[in-house]
């Protein structure tokens, strides 16, 4: 009888710890910073968490979901447009962090043409677009860069950059 009341103690005592365990193990090394430099034109990455009020680590809590996008176009076959931007939201509103950035970079055949920035304090959302000056030409590669930063006091930041290499119209 005492073996057996140990052994469901200790089945309890694990099936209790593989609840809670993955949560806390998991996030025992959250980086404080990520950098994402897969050349993707839209990423949407989950904040963690990094400490809790009482110190202790709590993971992913809730829908907050940041998204960073570029896109390059070409509006009526005018000059290519590369345009940035940096999203916050929590579930199905924003939310207002303590630094949003979004960066856009054109180049034509490894040659940067333009470069604009919108840096926000305390914002839910940075745009800006750059324009490379010319119309689409054949035989050049035309590339957009988007470089994002997202940062919340007691969150991981995030870092990405995004990438576009079809000006479409």
């Amino acid at each position: 009888m005492r073996i057996k009341k140990m052994v469901v103690i200790t089945l309890v005592s694990l099936l209790m710890l593989s609840f809670t365990s993955p949560l806390y193990a998991a996030n025992s090394n959250i980086p404080k910073a990520v950098y994402d430099k897969e050349k993707k034109p839209h990423k949407t990455f989950s904040p963690q968490k990094l400490k809790s009020k009482d110190g202790g680590d709590v993971g992913i809590m809730s829908e907050k979901m940041w998204t960073a996008d570029v896109n390059m176009y070409n509006p009526l076959l005018y000059h290519i447009k590369v345009n940035a931007y940096s999203e916050s939201k929590d579930g199905d509103s924003r939310w207002a962090i303590d630094r949003i950035m979004a960066k856009a970079r054109a180049y034509a055949d490894g040659d940067l043409k333009d470069s604009k920035i919108d840096d926000n304090d305390n914002a839910s959302y940075a745009s800006c677009t750059a324009d490379m000056g010319e119309n689409q030409l054949p035989g050049v590669k035309y590339e957009g860069y988007g470089n994002h930063a997202f940062e919340e006091s007691g969150y991981q930041s995030w870092y990405p950059e995004t990438y576009d290499d079809n000006p479409s119209s």
